[in-house]
């Protein structure tokens, strides 16, 4: 019989028994003559392994298998199911009323049984290792308890005694691979035990997590854990190419998602980007290669890549060909390109400096790629080259392979828009799943390749959510709707649990706009990556979301931890008890202190201050000093001050190896603040020989500057840019006041972020307002009203409706208001709508203020509608009609993704500006009077362009204005 002719659906309700000694599933009897069924693949091989071996899990656990049918006169013959079959293995303990609850740790335990007591590290207590090896290990587990306990704790290598924490490197437990630990905790002792240091590491982080979540950060639940992770690779892949990350930062990140568990760091070292950019982040044989704005040397990312080894984190260097090679034209002016950005592989000497250039990292006795694994690009290159490029990744994927390496690549096989054809194409590596239109999952697998999951949605990020990628990843929604083995956001293409082709997932972060000049920081790429770092932890080490799990739980934990990674701190977050931070009034000063009046007890330090009865000076020689040296956002920094005498050119206010803040920033009289190549300016002089309120308020995305809680300002990026993507800046305050003379009377600083939009001229009244529809696309809270008035103007974030015609958006701007326009923003604009307008919201109360009866279909684009001043409180935007699609033969709702309401009648303020113009016109511009006033003048109309506009200061530029009118 052919296996093409066997139809495995047979089997789908079969289930294979257990053996009396539960140690082996008995696979079931053959309904295919001259054929035996085997286990093909297991998605919890530290339960059910492809042998059918059972080791007895903790507690009851569904384990997932594939048969396969083979052969019996041929075991290399078989044909595999497309479907899961699911076993219940029945765990060695039962639940008991009383038990420890599962603790609380990122990522999930998979196995728990729990004690009913306690165990309480004592000041006493030792790391008890049973052998040298475990030296290391046990040495970062020690730093680790300093700096996130502050628990001193020994290291020896003896027999356990009471109160200690023991390491133990064993084979009892091999099942659980050289990942996978036993922790058993009891009254007296914690023991770790695995077959390998990376398990003790990972047991050693889940004792420190679960101690951190007690109240007296030394407390451990009793009880027994058994776990191990779903997937082999849970993986981050960083584009550091467009962005230049330092090595110590790319380090603290690396650190970063040790703590979580993950294991693998893939490095897009090479790209090119906005501005003409270009950048290869190593240093090259081939003179100019390496980036002029920041590389590593060799010798520091051959020592880098070790480091990360210790943390269990393997590192995946990217050097991207043959598209995405700018950066090699420069250094060859003859090199064969088709286009400045792609190499013409059509020419055989491309694919000999490929060669060439992989050889100076791959080869040598100690070469520069430290690990086996080398990712080769090999994206978005031309569907016309389909048969090069086929012929280009095979010769590659062998020629690594025999360096003894391991090839990784951008596999597009298979989509409608792959490098498909005949040429053979080696599979004896791994693809990364991005696009499904480039590459067709079933297609890897009969290639050979082992697939990692980076389904482009929903596990891409673009800072500032280029070609509609999240710009921070909702991983709220994310967890709540996806799995690592689905290839979209819906589940409808997968692979199946178990299969062993299918090794991870991976959260990638692209820097695609980060040369656009618009604002953003590391601290910003950092910001955005932490919620892919989670996503994928629990995604690929726990799996799918139990019937007990919630997103909402979710959500808490990670608040709960990814603040508080040991010894590294990528976010510069400040733990606090409350969102108040820290607290001075500088009344006294003791010894060169000053009390933190927070409940935190961060006491500053002062330096060549004088104290005075209810301030204290300094006197340019003097500062005062902080305990962190930087302050991460969200924050709102609040001094009250005065300034003695005129600053001088660039005299700092705050200041650390993170940042600077200026006062009379470069000689502009005016404040600002200084990070990696950008400078940021606020249209502010600051009041000398006063005492004043000031402000700084930074959320994740910008920062304001806030005099007297009244006066509120923008930063303005002095580079030239046509997007705004952030002014964030991370708060220095190592040194506070450097060469100043300025007395300080308060100080605070919070742990939040203050809008100030209530002092908005212009604000938007449906920013944040209620908000409610007719129906959505779905129920998973993916495309609700709310993302349609939060803000966040982004297809990845908003409201879709359901499909049909009559659908509606309603707001209530929670009073009456004045308004005059409309924006709004579709990712999908309908040919035909109407906005209603209420004061009461009742049924008889609706009044039809715009009508569009023939508008675009299916683009996404922004409507400005101009209406007649009106008063409302209630607004109703009514789909009309939906777009056709004319590929799918069928209509479709329009999806919003934001929907503002404005009042703010500018004609007032033009009206004013012309009747000064007038009055300037018949003036001598010698005169005071002429200067004066047509310097305001120029100021209103400058300031009436901004996106943002306060009414304070509007009223301080045209209280002039109108009095000179007058």
């Amino acid at each position: 019989m052919n296996t093409q002719n066997l139809n495995l659906d047979i089997l789908k309700d079969v289930i294979p028994k257990i053996s009396k000694n539960k140690k082996r599933l008995i696979m079931p009897n053959s309904p295919f003559e001259g054929y035996y069924i085997e286990i093909y693949g297991t998605d919890n091989i530290q339960t059910v392994d492809i042998h059918g071996n059972v080791y007895l899990p903790l507690i009851d656990t569904i384990v997932n298998i594939i048969y396969k049918v083979v052969d019996i006169n041929n075991e290399n013959v078989f044909i595999k199911a497309n479907f899961n079959t699911a076993i219940l293995i029945k765990g060695r303990f039962k639940q008991e009323q009383g038990d420890n609850e599962t603790p609380e740790v990122l990522p999930t335990l998979r196995e728990w049984k729990g004690g009913k007591e306690t165990f309480v590290l004592q000041n006493s207590a030792t790391i008890v290792i049973n052998n040298k090896i475990l030296k290391e290990k046990a040495g970062m587990l020690t730093e680790f308890f300093i700096k996130l306990l502050n628990i001193k704790i020994n290291v020896e290598e003896r027999k356990s005694k009471k109160g200690d924490i023991c390491l133990d490197l064993n084979n009892d437990n091999l099942e659980l691979g050289d990942e996978g630990y036993y922790l058993k905790i009891t009254p007296n002792r914690v023991f770790i035990s695995s077959s390998s240091v990376k398990g003790i590491l990972y047991g050693g982080i889940t004792v420190l997590q679960i101690m951190y979540t007690s109240d007296d950060k030394r407390t451990l639940p009793s009880g027994i854990a058994r776990d191990y992770p779903k997937y082999c690779v849970r993986s981050i892949m960083l584009d550091i190419a467009r962005a230049w990350i330092p090595l110590q930062y790319l380090v603290d990140i690396t650190k970063y998602m040790a703590y979580f568990k993950l294991n693998n760091l893939h490095l897009h070292i090479n790209d090119w980007g906005g501005n003409g950019y270009e950048a290869f982040r190593l240093e090259s044989d081939f003179e100019g290669l390496a980036a002029d704005d920041g590389y590593y040397t060799k010798d520091e990312y051959r020592a880098y890549q070790k480091l990360a080894l210790k943390y269990n984190i393997e590192i995946v260097t990217e050097i991207d060909t043959p598209a995405h090679s700018k950066c090699f034209k420069k250094i060859n002016p003859v090199l064969p390109m088709i286009n400045d950005t792609l190499l013409d592989i059509r020419k055989p000497e491309i694919l000999e400096f490929t060669k060439k250039l992989i050889d100076e990292y791959i080869t040598g006795e100690d070469p520069v790629f430290t690990t086996r694994i080398f990712d080769i690009g090999t994206d978005e290159f031309p569907r016309e080259y389909s048969k090069e490029m086929r012929v280009y990744c095979d010769e590659l994927i062998r020629y690594i392979n025999e360096k003894g390496g391991r090839a990784q690549l951008w596999a597009s096989f298979g989509g409608i828009d792959g490098y498909n054809g005949d040429t053979a194409v080696c599979g004896k590596a791994r693809a990364s799943y991005a696009a499904p239109g480039m590459q067709d999952y079933e297609v890897l697998l009969k290639y050979g390749f082992d697939v990692i999951n980076a389904i482009m949605f929903p596990l891409y990020i673009v800072p500032g959510g280029n070609w509609n990628f999240a710009d921070y990843l909702d991983y709220e929604c994310v967890y709540k709707s996806w799995e690592a083995n689905w290839f979209d956001s819906q589940g409808e293409i997968k692979a199946l649990l178990g299969d062993p082709q299918f090794i991870g997932a991976k959260v990638c972060l692209w820097n695609d706009l980060y040369n656009m000049n618009s604002g953003f920081s590391i601290f910003d790429i950092f910001d955005r990556l932490k919620g892919g770092i989670v996503l994928i932890s629990e995604k690929t080490w726990s799996g799918e979301k139990r019937n007990d799990q919630s997103s909402i739980k979710f959500v808490q934990k990670v608040r709960q931890f990814w603040n508080c990674a040991p010894s590294v701190n990528p976010g510069r977050c400040v733990q606090s008890n409350t969102e108040l931070i820290c607290s001075y009034n500088f009344t006294y000063c003791k010894n060169g202190l000053i009390t933190d009046l927070s409940e935190n007890g961060y006491d500053a330090t002062a330096i060549n201050t004088k104290q005075m009865p209810n301030s204290i000076i300094l006197d340019k020689s003097g500062y005062i000093s902080l305990p962190f040296n930087s302050i991460g956002f969200p924050y709102t920094i609040s001094i009250d001050m005065k300034i003695n005498i005129e600053p001088g050119i660039n005299a700092l206010l705050f200041s650390s190896i993170d940042g600077k803040f200026f006062i009379n920033i470069d000689g502009s009289s005016k404040c600002g603040f200084k990070r990696e190549k950008y400078c940021f300016i606020f249209d502010c002089e600051l009041p000398i020989s006063q005492i004043f309120n000031f402000k700084l308020s930074c959320s994740q995305r910008e920062i304001k500057l806030i005099i007297n809680d009244a006066y509120v300002y923008d930063a303005i990026n002095q580079l030239p840019h046509t997007r705004e993507d952030s002014s964030t800046f991370v708060l220095p305050v190592e040194k506070i006041g450097v060469g100043l003379n300025i007395e300080l009377i308060k100080l605070k600083i919070l742990n939040k972020y203050m809008s100030y939009d209530n002092l908005l001229a212009n604000q938007n009244y449906a920013l944040f307002c209620k908000a409610e529809a007719s129906s959505y696309l779905t129920n998973d809270g993916r495309f609700t009203a709310e993302k349609a008035v939060d803000g966040v103007v982004n297809r990845d974030n908003q409201l879709q409706f359901s499909k049909g015609h009559n659908q509606w958006l309603r707001l209530d701007l929670d009073q009456i208001r004045d308004i005059n326009k409309f924006i709004i923003t579709f990712s999908e604009h309908i040919p035909e709508y109407k906005i209603y307008i209420s004061l009461t919201g009742e049924e008889e109360d609706w009044h039809e203020i715009y009508h569009l009866a023939d508008g675009l279909q299916g683009v996404e684009t922004t409507d400005i509608i101009d209406i007649p001043l009106s008063k409302a409180r209630y607004i109703k935007y009514e789909q009309i009609s939906m777009w056709y699609v004319e590929s799918l033969k069928d209509f479709y709702s329009g999806g919003i993704e934001e929907f503002e309401v404005y009042g703010f009648v500018y004609e007032y303020y033009y009206n004013l500006i012309k009747q000064a113009e007038e009055k300037l016109l018949i003036m001598d511009k010698e005169d005071y009077i002429y200067i004066k006033i047509n310097k305001i003048k120029n100021q209103l109309v400058k300031y009436l362009l901004n996106k943002r506009i306060y009414q304070r200061i509007l009223d301080q530029l045209t209280e002039a204005i109108i009095d000179f009118i007058k």
